[in-house]
């Protein structure tokens, strides 16, 4: 007997799926690139579990932590891995789409039956494939390190592994779905997305912290290690004791007393809401589906081009037999190009390259974003000194974000390379013109700061603030030279960013805004790594000339 009529598509969608995600998962893998993200993996597994004593630490009580067992180094690494998963995966999977529009596979995707959602729901499942695969070493990583720290060398594998299931798989979940509705939404598919993420995983650790929600395992595991910690030290308070987590550095380094921790209970209530966190994520292609474009760009080039159908135009017929109303014919014009200027017209004029490359940084954002740029510069210089360093001057070190990311891979972004490769002098001139100015507009930003830092004559800050000043557009062209994207850039900067210029880590305050750190060796480090990064760029680019 056949099957009613229509009963084959839910069995075809089903392979499809599958098809497309594992096509799109082994093109990862066999990636080098892939290889090496799963050593920086198992790097991170081994430095989010150090020794004691040890000048950093990850998590600590007043002076102590858990002995490393199998539930503490589970729950220590499945959070912390949940958190950075979260960021560095979205970046990392965020391009499943891009590269199916780069590449024209696309335009043959849009050709055949394959449904929106099947489309979206399979580059999902792709994306957490990609993520899993970190997670399952990660937690190779975890049992290893506890046998090398030593600790404890009884393993116990459910103790091990169940707070990866219960805590990071979900939220690989949703960071999948997440990079897939990011990419399906035009608004969010470049840089603004990737700025517009950060801000929501921030938001996300912030909610986590302070309002005890359950998204990255905080505070399902911290109060259960609390109590224990209050059991064996009873000196120690869990309302009032100081609760340190994250990577936190001392160059008198930590010497910990250590308790016992056998894990925490995992509650109907806990595994329900990690359950309804793991739906979310898989029900995310399903509103990406909504506005996937199925790879046509038929309305932007007809509104780039200015075609507009009219009523009263002659339709002419396509062969599908649809028809296509005509614009109205415009009378030819004379057309006469701009005369060269007098005199030696073969000089090259650097000053005019660097107001075209001003204009080409700039000419993107939009007059609302120059309103808020002039509005920071002037806060920046008047509002008091606390409230500037705290909030003011970090969001001026972050509002051009994608005028830098957007260095060192314009060329090659807008297919233009091999024209600007053929030039006289392409590193020496157009390179520099570029990096020179970004410079420029960054200390425009940075306006605000320098007149404050001359009024009060400090030198030392005056000079760790011009450092600044040449190192982050530095960062951006070599970052866009050596990957030809901008999105390591705002994933490496925004990370030194949060941790320098918000939470206020002496160590990475790349531009003066700590009080002290100007006045240490740290922008002579930063000097040598501005002009090793400008090195790198012009390696980079010729290389690129070369290939």
């Amino acid at each position: 007997m056949l099957p009613p009529i229509g009963w084959h598509k839910p069995l075809r969608m089903t392979p499809a799926i599958y098809q497309l995600a594992r096509a799109d998962f082994l093109e990862r893998i066999r990636r080098y690139s892939f290889l090496i993200t799963l050593g920086i993996v198992v790097w991170a597994g081994y430095m989010l579990l150090p020794s004691n004593p040890s000048d950093y630490i990850t998590l600590q009580m007043d002076g102590h932590r858990g002995v490393y067992n199998s539930a503490y180094v589970g729950a220590l690494i499945s959070m912390m891995g949940a958190i950075y998963l979260a960021l560095v995966g979205f970046y990392l999977v965020k391009n499943a789409i891009r590269r199916d529009r780069l590449t024209g596979v696309g335009e043959i995707i849009a050709g055949t039956p394959i449904s929106r959602f099947t489309y979206t729901f399979g580059k999902m499942l792709s994306n957490l494939a990609v993520l899993l695969c970190m997670v399952g070493v990660l937690i190779v990583a975890a049992g290893a390190t506890q046998f090398i720290r030593g600790e404890s060398t009884t393993l116990d594998l459910v103790g091990l592994v169940t707070p990866f299931v219960f805590i990071t798989v979900p939220i690989a979940t949703v960071t999948a779905g997440m990079a897939v509705l990011f990419e399906s939404i035009p608004g969010l598919r470049g840089g603004i997305g990737n700025v517009v993420y950060y801000s929501v995983w921030t938001f996300a650790l912030i909610m986590e912290v302070e309002a005890g929600a359950a998204i990255y395992g905080h505070s399902i595991f911290i109060p259960s290690i609390q109590q224990a910690c209050a059991v064996a030290f009873p000196d120690y308070s869990i309302a009032d004791g100081h609760l340190s987590s994250g990577i936190i550095v001392n160059e008198g380094g930590f010497d910990l007393t250590l308790f016992e921790w056998t894990g925490v209970r995992w509650t109907a209530d806990i595994i329900l809401s990690r359950l309804w966190l793991l739906i979310g994520g898989l029900l995310l292609p399903l509103v990406a589906a909504i506005f996937f474009d199925r790879f046509d760009s038929t309305a932007s080039v007809r509104a780039r081009m200015g075609l507009r159908e009219r009523n009263d135009s002659q339709p002419l017929s396509d062969v599908a037999g649809s028809t296509v109303a005509l614009p109205e014919a415009t009378a030819m014009r004379d057309v006469a190009l701009t005369p060269l200027p007098e005199g030696d017209r073969s000089r090259f004029r650097y000053v005019a390259l660097l107001r075209a490359e001003l204009v080409l940084l700039l000419r993107r954002h939009g007059s609302w974003w120059k309103i808020i740029a002039l509005g920071l510069i002037v806060a920046s210089a008047t509002v008091p000194i606390d409230l500037a360093r705290s909030f003011i001057w970090p969001v001026a070190f972050v509002w051009p974000i994608l005028l830098w990311s957007s260095l060192g891979w314009r060329e090659r972004r807008y297919r233009v390379d091999q024209i600007v490769f053929a030039t006289p002098h392409p590193v020496l001139r157009q390179l520099s013109a570029s990096w020179l100015a970004a410079v420029i507009v960054t200390a425009i930003l940075g306006a605000g700061m320098f007149v404050r830092l001359v009024i009060t004559g400090d030198a030392m800050a005056l000079s760790a603030w011009i450092i600044g000043v040449m190192f982050v557009p530095s960062m951006g062209l070599a970052l866009g030279v050596i990957t030809s994207s901008g999105k390591s850039f705002e994933i490496v900067y925004l990370l030194l960013w949060y941790g320098g210029l918000m939470s206020k880590a002496p160590p990475l305050d790349f531009v003066g805004v700590i009080e002290g750190t100007a006045h240490s060796n740290q922008p002579l480090a930063y000097l040598i790594v501005t002009l090793t990064l400008i090195a790198a760029a012009i390696i980079g680019r010729w290389r690129q000339m070369r290939l």
